[in-house]
């Protein structure tokens, strides 16, 4: 957002979006969303807070989209981090469950395994 005029129009658009989900009686979850601001230095320590109706959206430094998270720089250090780590679990499980060390028994469990997730 470079201007007070992109804060009004994201409050316009939010206003409209909640107007629509009141008109076909469907209920929002504010709860569930939040705002991550991915600009300059300058404009992001200037915060508006933003409504869906009545409920307060929460500004944060992070949000995960489609599985990917994103945070206020773009950087995906986290997202690979978690990534890793879930690997990790999983070759962890994997390895204490199997006897077998044959690495072709292990690479189709994790295989099979990953399919669960």
């Amino acid at each position: 957002m470079k201007s007070i005029n992109d804060v009004l129009c994201l409050h316009g658009i939010l206003d409209f979006v909640y107007s629509w989900f009141v008109d076909w009686q469907l209920s929002t979850s504010s709860n569930k969303c939040n705002i991550v601001g991915i600009s300059k230095p300058t404009f992001s320590s200037f915060r508006h807070r933003y409504y869906t109706g009545y409920e307060h959206i929460m500004m944060s430094d992070s949000m995960s989209d489609i599985g990917v998270l994103i945070d206020l720089s773009l950087c995906f250090s986290d997202h690979i981090s978690n990534i890793t780590r879930k690997a990790h679990q999983r070759a962890f499980l994997i390895l204490r469950r199997f006897t077998s060390k044959d690495r072709s028994m292990l690479v189709k469990a994790l295989s099979r395994m990953s399919g669960l997730y």
